[in-house]
């Protein structure tokens, strides 16, 4: 089981990222993966050979690309590239991903630097006939050095409601499912090399209870503990001795 992973800091999203794409149906434009809601999808208007392109403006290392909301079947070929220009005939990086339903992710152990990364999407078979894509990620982590304690809550919550009429008659507003997770950190260190407390500041500093942001709950099973979250509640850093250690509780939600 490897660590937990922080992706916060989103490339995709900065006003400096140049994004283009192969198609976009006018409804369901290229801008919708910035939004928060990842039910606002970007849409191709085909589906045998699409592509969503961007340029990072410099050489910038990479150690994760994500996707949620997508509509890709087991048959397509989805591949990450990455090159040192706009030049897609033999991109230095050239990963597929492993397949998974709704979510998918890929990480690198040591960062691809280079400034232009393209998405390419084959999926000839889609009975869409179209490709969609609520959120993209692309940036790097945060991983602690001390993981979350063994016990952790994750439940699933279902907000439908039910209504029953005077005869017994039943009426359900049926609505989709989320996850709800706490995590406690019993040691969260504040020393040298890592200064895991100063990191995790900033991450809040950052997304806050506003920003939608992803984990990896373990990268040993990406298919199944990628999520994209946001918090709960704020981060309380508890002191544990000698002005170094601290605990910390972390309250997150799946954003629906």
């Amino acid at each position: 089981m490897k660590n937990i992973r922080f992706l916060w800091y989103n490339l995709y999203d900065l006003a400096t990222t140049v994004k283009t794409a192969s198609s976009e149906d006018a409804d369901f434009p290229l801008t919708n993966i910035v939004n928060r809601w990842h039910t606002r999808c970007w849409r191709a208007t085909g589906d045998a050979a699409e592509w969503i392109k961007m340029d990072l403006g410099a050489a910038t290392g990479i150690k994760a690309f994500g996707i949620k909301n997508h509509n890709f079947t087991d048959a397509s070929v989805i591949r990450i590239q990455g090159n040192a220009a706009d030049n897609w005939a033999d991109p230095t990086v050239n990963v597929i991903m492993d397949y998974n339903a709704d979510n998918m992710v890929e990480f690198w152990d040591t960062a691809q630097s280079f400034r232009w990364w393209r998405l390419s999407m084959v999926d000839a078979a889609n009975p869409d006939t179209y490709l969609k894509i609520g959120r993209l990620f692309i940036g790097t982590y945060f991983s602690t050095i001390i993981n979350f304690s063994r016990t952790y809550l994750k439940q699933i919550v279902d907000p439908s409601t039910k209504m029953y009429s005077t005869g017994g008659q039943v009426s359900v507003n049926e609505k989709s499912q989320y996850k709800i997770f706490r995590y406690d950190f019993d040691t969260v260190d504040n020393i040298a090399p890592t200064f895991d407390k100063d990191a995790l500041e900033e991450i809040f500093t950052y997304v806050g209870q506003a920003k939608g942001y992803f984990i990896c709950q373990d990268a040993d099973d990406k298919e199944n503990t990628f999520y994209y979250v946001e918090n709960m509640s704020d981060w309380e850093f508890q002191h544990i001795g000698l002005d170094r250690f601290f605990s910390l509780g972390i309250d997150i939600s799946e954003l629906r």
